[in-house]
């Protein structure tokens, strides 16, 4: 009883001190639906309940879009989370994903699920995050201020809520939902389904013991929502970037073999990186979505045809308040 009354307090004291911490958001991917206002509402809850408490944030929005105007979409991502134009970075990295592989592999990767291959699949991430990193870093050292927490968020996946961070306090971890882990024998273990990504939100308060086991040994982190307390940032953001090439390197070989049943996943490849970075271990957290279908989700448009880079489109509407503060440049 003691234990949890500490535990408690441990919390509640966190959360008192979040008024005086900061967030890094990285917001990583291509500007799908940022243009629809009807998202809106989904965007700033969630940045919301990641900041609860009274955090302060910045918003660095990385791209790869054909036609580039970093004013534009400075005021496209505040208007959709609702803050200051002047909290928001927008940035264009358009490297490609057969590039990115390239400049690390000498041959082609085993084949992924979404066409490609899955080191092309993993880089290119891993690329972007890096670059949205590096101006992390060029605005700690403006401001002479590091950041206390960095999140990697893919722009295009309609989270509604998350932890807030100023409780995810253990330095050594990197916070993530899980893809899959290992039922150890017959244990029927269930996790809550806003901790767990294979599954769809229809409200099932579990998701089955089936959908845990990915045959692989380890924890499988989902990379699309990953939070890093600052001491671990760079394992997550210089860590992934900095794999050798996960089919020709011994030791990542080795690893995705013995951890990951031999699936090269880009979350195997992530899952390698932290294991060479000194983080290996992945704190579960929960995050509620919303899915508006693949069709909306999975736009394969870039360049000015596509309907979110049109003028019309991109007329920043009145900023609401969020609970929330983001800092200001």
């Amino acid at each position: 009883m003691r234990k949890n009354v500490c535990l408690h307090e441990k919390e509640d004291a966190s959360m008192r001190a979040a008024a005086n911490m900061t967030a890094a958001i990285c917001l990583v991917g291509l500007p799908r639906m940022l243009h629809q206002s009807r998202w809106d509402t989904h965007r700033r809850a969630f940045l919301n309940s990641l900041l609860a408490g009274g955090m302060h944030a910045e918003l660095f929005f990385v791209t790869s879009a054909m036609e580039f105007d970093a004013t534009r979409y400075r005021r496209v991502v505040a208007n959709a989370y609702g803050v200051p134009v002047a909290s928001v970075r927008a940035f264009n990295h358009s490297v490609s994903a057969r590039a990115a592989s390239m400049a690390r592999c000498s041959t082609d990767g085993a084949p992924y699920v979404r066409g490609g291959d899955a080191a092309s699949a993993f880089y290119v991430q891993a690329d972007k995050a890096k670059a949205c990193y590096d101006h992390v870093l060029n605005a700690e050292a403006r401001r002479s201020h590091r950041f206390d927490y960095v999140v990697r968020v893919r722009v295009d996946w309609l989270f509604t809520s998350g932890p807030a961070l100023a409780s995810l306090s253990d330095t050594r971890l990197v916070y993530a939902r899980l893809r899959c882990f290992t039922v150890v024998g017959n244990q029927k273990t269930a996790l809550p389904a806003s901790y767990m990504s294979y599954n769809s939100p229809t409200g099932v308060p579990e998701v089955s013991a089936k959908h845990h086991n990915c045959r692989v040994p380890s924890k499988f982190l989902d990379d699309g929502f990953v939070v890093a307390p600052r001491e671990s940032a760079d394992a997550l953001f210089v860590g992934a970037h900095a794999l050798p090439c996960p089919h020709e390197d011994a030791e990542t070989l080795s690893f995705v073999r013995a951890q990951c049943a031999g699936l090269h996943w880009p979350e195997c490849y992530l899952q390698a990186a932290l294991h060479r970075a000194g983080r290996p271990a992945v704190g579960p957290i929960p995050a509620d979505w919303h899915f508006p279908g693949w069709s909306v989700m999975e736009q394969g448009c870039e360049g000015l045809s596509c309907s979110w880079n049109q003028p019309a489109h991109l007329t920043p509407q009145s900023n609401r308040n969020v609970h929330s503060r983001a800092l200001s440049a």
